[in-house]
């Protein structure tokens, strides 16, 4: 997060890159034990995130961001006040059209999600603290 101070104001930017690993197809990849186990959770993971795509492109009344820790993250960069690009990498190989064909899939329900993009300026508090520290020095009275 950075701050660009504007007079009394400051502006805060964040950027935030998110690697998505793929699904995984754990009957293809034959992982066993602690790997099964991550697989399992990323498949989880994914399954929500695109709940929540999909919820946000139907506009509908309820969005399941809560189901799940990345979409708890990721929350603010659907439909936030934020600017969202999405990269989807894809092989070329036909062994894996089916992963492939997910992608492009999930690409294409994200394309759905618009953001409002707008400029959030707050207050810095230790501005405020020196003016307020400042006026009293000179013996002004301070009221808020």
């Amino acid at each position: 997060v950075h701050g660009q101070r504007v007079g009394k104001s400051i502006t805060h930017r964040q950027i935030l890159f998110v690697d998505l690993a793929g699904s995984e197809r754990i009957t293809k990849s034959g992982v066993e034990g602690t790997s099964r186990a991550q697989a399992v959770a990323i498949n989880g993971s994914l399954t929500v995130l695109g709940k929540v795509v999909k919820a946000i492109g139907e506009k509908a009344s309820h969005i399941p961001y809560r189901d799940s820790t990345l979409t708890m993250l990721l929350r603010n960069s659907f439909g936030g006040k934020f600017h969202t690009a999405v990269v989807i990498n894809v092989a070329s190989d036909s062994a894996h059209a089916e992963e492939t064909t997910c992608s492009l899939e999930f690409g294409k329900r994200m394309a759905a999600v618009r953001n409002h993009v707008a400029r959030v300026v707050g207050t810095d508090a230790g501005a405020e603290v020196e003016d307020v520290r400042r006026r009293l020095d000179e013996g002004h009275v301070v009221a808020h």
